[in-house]
């Protein structure tokens, strides 16, 4: 997955690092967790000019815990309390071209879907940190998700 974004990392000059733990296990449906990370990666690479972006995996109590965490521009208080709304768009470059504001939107749902949280915490001027934490099988029968509110 990271290969994926590395191209613009390059261009942003962005340092992508990554760590895993050893014998980590998870039953889940690999397609939604790529698209979670993929929308958290791709975030905090376009969002991290010349800095470092670390994706970290790691075990917890019935489960596996995912950071992404970068040192790039951050956001407001004000800003994080709104971030997992739809169409909601702060961060973000001009020569990027914006983005639409769901990413963290779908992500939050995907990962309520798949069992789990998506949560993070951010001081602007200094970086943010995105934490998706799921169980270690997904639900049988996943709730809905409905993306219409």
């Amino acid at each position: 997955m990271l290969e994926g974004v590395r191209p613009l990392a390059e261009r942003g000059e962005v340092t992508l690092l990554s760590a895993v733990d050893d014998g980590l296990e998870l039953y889940t449906d690999e397609r939604l967790l790529e698209q979670i990370l993929w929308n958290l990666v791709g975030n905090a690479v376009r969002f991290t000019a010349g800095g470092t972006v670390h994706v970290d995996a790691t075990g917890i109590d019935g489960g596996v815990s995912f950071s992404v965490c970068d040192n790039g521009e951050g956001m407001t208080a004000e800003q994080l309390e709104h971030a997992f709304e739809k169409f909601t768009s702060y961060r973000g470059r001009q020569e990027d071209g914006g983005g639409t504001g769901l990413g963290l939107s779908i992500s939050s749902r995907l990962a309520e879907y798949l069992g789990g949280t998506l949560h993070a915490q951010s001081t602007y001027g200094e970086g943010s940190r995105f934490v998706v934490d799921l169980p270690v099988s997904a639900p049988m029968d996943p709730p809905a998700v409905d993306n219409r509110e």
